[in-house]
């Protein structure tokens, strides 16, 4: 097999949940595939930005027996008292310390699976699909990375009848995003800013290419809902919220859905790959303080796009 074959018949899978009513209409299994093009100082999963299998270790699980330092084939672990150290180097996430280890410390947050693999996955809850309004939401990472898998699997569910959502942040180029609209029925689209110096310092991309994707996949008659994550210090500003919803509201036709989404940042995350979390805490935001938001943004789009909110806040 080719790599070109490979790349259309397999992906890297991090998650796949079922039951989800958090990732588009009805109940839904989410496809989340790794790899991501941004560099988000906030990341929420960590283990969905590399493209490959990743180590995961759980320090506060570890025995100390040291059985996976002794086993590993490529002498990536090494012992440090009662923990190890991981040289990430040398680590290949081949998954051999994994089974060796008694206490759950090791995990491997990655795996390859094969179009049938996932496609069964996907039809296991088509009856739930049905009575819902669900189906199927693509994920990641940004799922789009992976284009001519996509493309295939989502066209194999659309022929079964499974509804399809694609969540992205449109980071790649417009021809790959126009080559999956025929397989999507719904864009589920992370618009976190407009600030461009701002988006760029946040996520390591400038926001022009996203704000022009978003225009063309509009002017093409997509169904489409926006969510933004609301983070302190970043996009909870009033003067974002203001500027997202003048950009919005001309696209009030086609963006059906706009959920401003209380940040929860999974920080814990972070240590377990061997990285630290880059932003100072962030707090949990206020329910009065995303209702706020909220309301500006029903407000300045003059109530043509459906605001809603989600997401944990602090305790009013």
């Amino acid at each position: 097999m080719t790599d070109a074959d490979e790349r259309l018949s397999r992906a890297v899978v991090f998650r796949v949940q079922k039951f989800s009513t958090a990732n588009g209409p009805g109940i839904r299994t989410v496809i989340f595939l790794k790899g991501c093009p941004l560099s988000c100082r906030w990341c929420p999963y960590p283990e969905g930005i590399s493209y490959r299998p990743e180590l995961l270790y759980y320090p506060d699980r570890c025995i100390g027996c040291h059985d996976c330092v002794e086993i590993c084939p490529y002498a990536a672990l090494s012992p440090v008292e009662n923990h190890i150290a991981i040289n990430r180097h040398l680590c290949q996430a081949c998954g051999t310390c994994v089974l060796s280890c008694p206490s759950g410390a090791l995990e491997i947050a990655g795996q390859a699976y094969s179009l049938d693999a996932l496609l069964e996955s996907i039809t296991q809850d088509r009856t739930f699909y049905q009575y819902s309004g669900g189906g199927v939401t693509f994920a990641g990472g940004e799922a789009a990375s992976h284009s001519g898998f996509l493309r295939r699997l989502a066209g194999m569910c659309k022929e079964l009848a499974v509804h399809t959502a694609l969540e992205t942040c449109l980071i790649h180029e417009w021809s790959t995003y126009q080559a999956l609209m025929p397989h999507m029925d719904l864009w589920i689209v992370n618009l976190r800013m407009v600030e461009a110096r701002l988006h760029k310092m946040g996520t390591g991309y400038g926001v022009w290419a996203i704000l022009e994707n978003l225009r063309m996949l509009a002017s093409a008659g997509a169904d489409i809902w926006i969510r933004t994550p609301i983070i302190p210090g970043w996009t909870d500003s009033e003067s974002n919220i203001r500027s997202m919803a003048e950009f919005l509201r001309d696209y009030a036709g086609v963006i059906h859905r706009w959920e401003l989404n209380a940040f929860s940042n999974n920080r814990r995350l972070y240590p377990t790959l061997g990285q630290v979390y880059v932003p100072e805490s962030l707090p949990a935001v206020h329910p009065d303080r995303l209702n706020a938001l909220a309301e500006l943004a029903r407000r300045t789009c003059g109530g043509k796009i459906p605001v809603v909110t989600s997401g944990p806040t602090l305790v009013g």
